[in-house]
């Protein structure tokens, strides 16, 4: 479905009844559809909202991102939350989808009934630690297309090529199978990647404000994850007062997938004891 927002149109669907849970996805460059069906379980007990950021996936505006950053996205969510009905929702903001979330929460707050920051950052200061945990994981190949991240990629078959040679690098035990099935079902925008991750990512840092995030939140990490590593969970979790942490010590960049079951009941049951 679509919902027309801000003078653009942003692809979602929805899942379930009861307490509304936005799911936030990352890339950017990527779209919702990797969330699934790994996470529509959650559907059984919530309302689960899955959309595309603008620009994203099936989401109106890809051509059309050079005056869109932070602001203008997180701005699209209020929209669709406010389009959808909720007074109060649940975020769970996974990768740069947390960077969304955290931008959020501190524009935002009291909307949020919960907080919820996945294998994600405060601040993108931290990118040489990134490449060394690529070297120690990957090989040669895979680190030299790591240190291309921070180009600008020109076309949707180079950004395709640059998932095929590091999407393995985001798993503690990597299925093929699994990375065909996101490359399969997603809508990639090359644009949106060089907006979001190359554009706007390396202005990001929120780390000393952090202590103005008073919503409940819980911190997700997979100890295997290169990217997003156990330390930059631990400085969220660090900086937001009467945060929790859980890590996932058999999961890479996405717990969801690789430990599906203990990740449902974690998040089902940290939900379900919100006030």
């Amino acid at each position: 479905m679509y919902a027309q927002v801000n003078g653009t149109r942003l692809f979602y669907e929805t899942l379930g009844e009861g307490k509304a849970v936005f799911f936030l996805h990352g890339g950017l460059g990527f779209d919702h559809t990797y969330f699934r069906p790994w996470i529509d379980p959650l559907s059984k007990k919530f309302r689960v909202v899955y959309y595309d950021h603008r620009g994203n996936g099936r989401s109106d505006g890809r051509d059309e991102l050079a005056k869109v950053d932070h602001s203008t996205w997180i701005a699209d969510l209020d929209a669709l939350r406010d389009h959808l009905g909720f007074e109060k929702f649940v975020l769970v903001g996974h990768s740069y989808g947390g960077v969304l979330g955290l931008e959020y929460a501190l524009r935002y707050q009291k909307r949020l009934a919960g907080l919820v920051l996945m294998t994600t950052l405060s601040a993108w200061d931290y990118w040489d630690v990134a490449v060394a945990n690529a070297r120690e994981k990957g090989g040669p190949a895979q680190v030299a297309a790591v240190k291309l991240m921070d180009k600008h990629v020109p076309s949707a078959e180079a950004f395709t090529k640059l998932g095929d040679d590091i999407i393995s690098l985001y798993f503690k035990r990597y299925d093929p199978a699994i990375g065909a099935k996101i490359k399969r079902e997603g809508y990639a925008s090359y644009q949106a990647y060089n907006r979001g991750f190359v554009e706007c990512l390396p202005k990001f840092n929120v780390v000393s404000r952090l202590k103005d995030i008073t919503a409940p939140t819980l911190v997700l990490a997979g100890r295997d994850d290169w990217i997003t590593p156990v330390e930059q969970a631990e400085r969220i979790q660090r900086g937001i007062k009467g945060s929790k942490l859980v890590v996932f010590e058999e999961s890479g960049h996405f717990p969801f997938i690789e430990e599906q079951e203990r990740y449902l009941r974690v998040l089902g049951d940290w939900i379900s004891g919100l006030k």
